[in-house]
């Protein structure tokens, strides 16, 4: 999401959807949609990344995140925050297991050293097999199909 022209879209919502409408449409009607979030791991390859937006900006957290929140102007502020990015994991999973079709399956991710978003099947079952510690999302996804 990061790398998406996020200006073009009114709200996070909206940024969202065309992020979920993308990769859906590359199949017609899934019976299911794995989501992979990359997680926020210290000491991980991309963090020299994190360090480096830090030291650029102080983050700025958004209160009460909404599919209806506005995207920011100063987006380097919004990534800088923990929050954010826990906020936006949490919306992100909360759009696709109630407006997607077909069943979710939503790996979990960290979103702080301490803290893991647990990973779930459409209907809240949790699926412990798929707790992964490892930060980036495409090498996440071997052992989620694996």
């Amino acid at each position: 999401m990061r790398q998406m022209p996020l200006a073009q879209f009114s709200t996070l919502g909206g940024a969202i959807n065309a992020v979920i409408n993308s990769a859906s449409s590359i199949c017609e009607g899934p019976e299911y949609i794995h989501l992979v979030l990359d997680s926020n791991v210290k000491m991980s390859v991309k963090e020299c990344e994190r360090l480096r937006r830090g030291d650029e900006a102080t983050g700025i957290a958004i209160i009460d995140m909404s599919r209806d929140t506005p995207i920011p102007q100063q987006l380097y502020k919004f990534w800088a925050s923990k929050e954010n990015r826990r906020n936006l994991h949490l919306l992100v999973r909360y759009i696709v297991c109630n407006d997607v079709c077909a069943n979710p399956i939503i790996a979990s991710s960290v979103v702080s050293d301490n803290e893991a978003l647990r990973a779930i099947k459409f209907g809240n079952e949790v699926i412990s097999e798929l707790l992964n510690w490892i930060e980036e999302a495409n090498a996440r996804v071997v052992a989620h199909v694996e």
